[in-house]
């Protein structure tokens, strides 16, 4: 998935592919990186995302 961080007014955002906007979720001060699921007929789908927090 290919996402960006924009920030609006100082909140930031996570601006997704087809343009919309997710409220960023943070924890222990974090930014906590979102995981979006696809149909299995969206061209990639095999792409996995994986979630770390160090």
């Amino acid at each position: 998935m290919f996402k960006k961080l924009v920030y609006m007014a100082g909140k930031p955002f996570w601006l997704l592919p087809e343009g919309s906007l997710l409220d960023v979720e943070q924890r222990n001060g974090r930014i906590v990186d979102p995981v979006v699921f696809r149909k299995k007929n969206d061209a990639r789908s095999n792409e996995n995302t994986h979630l770390s927090m160090n």
